[in-house]
Protein backbone atom coordinates (compact mmCIF):
# COMPACT_ATOMS: atom_id res chain seq x y z
CA UNK A 1 0.00 0.00 0.00
CA UNK A 2 2.39 2.64 0.88
CA UNK A 3 5.25 1.25 -1.80
CA UNK A 4 4.20 4.27 -4.15
CA UNK A 5 3.93 6.74 -1.75
CA UNK A 6 6.25 9.21 -3.19
CA UNK A 7 5.22 8.73 -6.91
CA UNK A 8 1.47 9.53 -5.30
CA UNK A 9 2.85 12.71 -3.95
CA UNK A 10 4.78 13.44 -7.05
CA UNK A 11 1.10 12.52 -9.33
CA UNK A 12 -1.02 15.26 -6.49
CA UNK A 13 1.92 17.97 -7.44
CA UNK A 14 0.98 17.20 -11.06
CA UNK A 15 -2.60 17.70 -11.01
CA UNK A 16 -2.53 21.37 -8.47
CA UNK A 17 0.21 22.63 -11.56
CA UNK A 18 -2.57 22.02 -14.43
CA UNK A 19 -5.09 22.76 -12.65
CA UNK A 20 -3.79 26.38 -11.96
CA UNK A 21 -2.80 26.44 -15.66
CA UNK A 22 -6.43 25.46 -16.68
CA UNK A 23 -7.57 27.97 -14.72
CA UNK A 24 -5.56 30.38 -16.55
CA UNK A 25 -5.99 29.61 -19.30
CA UNK A 26 -9.67 30.20 -18.55
CA UNK A 27 -9.75 33.81 -18.07
CA UNK A 28 -8.70 34.44 -21.51
CA UNK A 29 -6.30 36.80 -21.03
CA UNK A 30 -2.56 37.76 -22.31
CA UNK A 31 -1.20 37.27 -19.03
CA UNK A 32 -3.63 34.01 -17.93
CA UNK A 33 -2.25 32.28 -20.68
CA UNK A 34 1.58 33.65 -20.40
CA UNK A 35 1.57 32.58 -16.89
CA UNK A 36 -0.19 29.47 -17.70
CA UNK A 37 2.99 28.53 -20.55
CA UNK A 38 5.49 30.00 -17.68
CA UNK A 39 3.75 26.89 -15.17
CA UNK A 40 3.65 24.39 -17.82
CA UNK A 41 8.00 25.09 -18.40
CA UNK A 42 8.04 25.66 -14.40
CA UNK A 43 5.91 22.00 -14.05
CA UNK A 44 8.03 19.84 -16.54
CA UNK A 45 11.43 20.81 -14.37
CA UNK A 46 9.86 20.72 -11.31
CA UNK A 47 8.26 16.80 -12.35
CA UNK A 48 11.28 15.87 -13.85
CA UNK A 49 13.24 16.49 -10.60
CA UNK A 50 11.15 15.46 -7.82
CA UNK A 51 10.91 11.73 -10.36
CA UNK A 52 14.51 11.90 -10.38
CA UNK A 53 15.12 12.45 -6.76
CA UNK A 54 12.56 9.56 -6.03
CA UNK A 55 15.06 7.41 -8.11
CA UNK A 56 17.89 8.39 -6.73
CA UNK A 57 16.30 7.57 -2.97
CA UNK A 58 15.11 4.10 -4.18
CA UNK A 59 18.45 3.05 -5.70
CA UNK A 60 20.36 3.99 -2.45
CA UNK A 61 17.86 2.70 0.12
CA UNK A 62 15.96 0.08 -1.77
CA UNK A 63 12.27 1.30 -0.99
CA UNK A 64 10.52 3.92 -1.93
CA UNK A 65 8.24 4.43 1.32
CA UNK A 66 8.86 7.55 2.78
CA UNK A 67 7.42 6.57 6.24
CA UNK A 68 10.25 4.11 6.33
CA UNK A 69 12.85 6.78 5.07
CA UNK A 70 12.13 9.13 7.73
CA UNK A 71 15.22 11.83 8.12
CA UNK A 72 16.54 11.53 4.57
CA UNK A 73 18.04 15.24 5.53
CA UNK A 74 20.49 13.83 7.69
CA UNK A 75 21.85 11.30 5.45
CA UNK A 76 21.70 13.12 2.36
CA UNK A 77 21.09 16.97 3.02
CA UNK A 78 22.53 17.63 -0.90
CA UNK A 79 19.07 16.54 -1.92
CA UNK A 80 17.40 19.11 0.62
CA UNK A 81 18.54 22.19 -1.22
Amino acid sequence: MYSQLQYGYIAYSSVAHISIVIGGIITLSYWGVCRSFALMVAHGLCSSGLFCLSNISYERFGRRSLLVNKGLINLMPRMAM
